[in-house]
């Protein structure tokens, strides 16, 4: 991970030599939530998630940036018949990419991320029954920013289309299931809100 961090620091501090005047470092804070549930009636389960983060970027030109998230993430299934039985997924992201931007000028940046997600984290249940699994995706993230000033702007990133590898690793044996395969996501779980400061 040190190596990662120093190898990104490296980049940026290249980028700041050599890029134009119109450079520009900024910091993050985000967030989202979502709630799903189909009714009492319903046979699907309730699903809940809840991330949040940081990240920081350095635009390089008017609409090319590079930058790098960390994130954490809560995502709970809760059945529909009978509440005490859940399961939930508490994970880590770092995610470095690469912003363009198709509209950036003094009031919107609309564009896309092409983004690298590394994620680590546990499942549990009800029954305390544990796995550890890995979430390695590479894909696309649309994002918009609405500034309010030349310092400070609002961000809505929301859906993705990626490629994922995942792992999932039961700690009580060596079993191991892997999957790969291409998804899209519109969901509202895909929906995250973010407050951005540009130096």
């Amino acid at each position: 991970m040190k190596k990662v961090l120093k190898t990104i620091a490296a980049v940026l501090a290249f980028i700041a030599v050599t890029s134009n005047a119109n450079a520009q470092l900024y910091l993050t804070g985000s967030f989202g939530m979502s709630n799903t549930t189909n009714g009492d009636d319903s046979s699907e389960p309730t699903h809940n998630v809840f991330h949040i983060g940081a990240e920081v970027g350095y635009y390089f030109t008017d609409n090319m940036a590079f930058g790098g998230e960390v994130r954490f993430y809560h995502d709970k299934y809760i059945d529909a018949n009978d509440k005490k039985y859940w399961d939930a997924d508490n994970s880590f992201q770092f995610n470095p990419y690469f912003r363009f931007d198709f509209v950036a000028n003094d009031k919107i940046n609309f564009g896309v991320k092409t983004k690298a997600v590394l994620g680590f984290g546990k499942t549990k249940n009800q029954d305390k029954d544990k796995s550890k699994y890995t979430d390695i995706r590479f894909g696309f993230f649309p994002v918009l920013n609405y500034k309010f000033n030349s310092h400070w702007s609002a961000g809505v990133e929301f859906g993705s289309l990626y490629y994922q590898h995942y792992v999932t690793k039961n700690p009580n044996n060596d079993n191991k299931d892997k999957t790969n395969k291409w998804s899209a996501n519109l969901s509202w779980e895909s929906l995250g809100f973010s407050v951005v400061y540009t130096f």
